[in-house]
């Protein structure tokens, strides 16, 4: 507004200019893992945020067996996004002391809590409505733009301030699903006898850690409850940081991509020794009475 005042007064407006540096970037989960790639968080290194292991029996002691049928994989689900008809919108305004926001949201109450810790204030003076909301599946189970926007009320004496994101926004500056990379190994008996499986799980994390490795530890740890390893299951999983969107929460949880990696193993497992694959899979599913060690 000032400025325009200035033009209208025929004076001359000084021109603001702004550089951008463009940083090392990757994109590639198994290229941030590598020696020398550009590291996006120093306490990280490897761009690894987080590793964990799974060890029930041992795998390379267990393929030693004659006559086992081994067979190896690489399989690999994409990003996803969640596609909800409402785009993430919210609305933010000072009512006395306290700050009143109405927003998409699946979180309320760590809304609030995140709102007041950002402004440094007391919990109590942040108010959160969540109406029913237009999709969200995991999504909006995340803090998005609430702070920022309870801060800009702020800047403006309270007023009403909207932030609403467009579609494209929504794409590109929210959460997705994890894409994950899975290297999978099998060894199986002529019978059909599933002897033995090793997983590696790298879980594209993208920017920031959001819902970070609960994700694939999640889909490694039902790979190993789904079918009976007569000998060894083990897993190694890894969330990497890498130049993307960030990956968040979205329905299953890591189990969408665990399961299409273990029926593929198990597909192709079947194909191996010729069997039918339904028959495969009722000879090794997980009995009733399991406890998972």
């Amino acid at each position: 507004v000032g400025a325009e005042k200035e033009v209208a007064a025929g004076k001359a407006v000084r021109a603001l200019k702004v550089e951008y540096e463009e940083l090392p970037f990757v994109l590639d989960v198994h290229q941030a893992m590598e020696k020398g790639a550009p590291q996006l968080h120093e306490k990280y290194p490897g761009n690894v945020l987080a590793h964990t292991s799974i060890r029930n029996g041992d795998y390379e002691k267990a393929i030693q067996e004659p006559g086992l049928t081994k067979v190896e994989g690489w399989y690999q689900t994409p990003t996803v996004q969640h596609c909800h008809i409402e785009n993430f919108i919210c609305t933010a305004q000072m009512e006395g002391e306290r700050i009143r926001m109405l927003s998409s949201t699946q979180i309320p109450h760590i809304v609030r809590r995140v709102v007041g810790q950002a402004l440094g204030i007391d919990w109590g003076r942040v108010q959160i409505i969540k109406p029913y909301i237009g999709g969200g599946f995991g999504n909006k189970q995340d803090v998005l733009y609430e702070p920022l926007n309870a801060f800009l009320s702020l800047q403006v004496g309270g007023r009403p301030v909207k932030l609403e994101l467009t579609r494209e926004e929504t794409f590109a500056d929210t959460r997705v699903r994890h894409a994950i990379s899975f290297h999978m190994q099998g060894a199986v008996r002529p019978d059909g006898t599933l002897v033995a499986r090793r997983v590696e799980a790298f879980s594209n994390q993208g920017g920031y850690a959001s819902h970070g490795h609960a994700i694939v530890a999640n889909a490694s740890n039902m790979i190993k409850q789904l079918y009976r390893d007569e000998k060894a299951l083990e897993s190694e999983s890894y969330t990497v940081y890498t130049s993307t969107v960030a990956g968040g929460a979205m329905r299953g949880y890591g189990i969408p991509q665990g399961d299409f990696a273990a029926e593929c193993l198990m597909d192709d497992l079947a194909a191996a020794i010729h069997m039918d694959p339904l028959a495969f899979r009722l000879k090794n599913c997980m009995e009733e009475g399991y406890k998972d060690p």
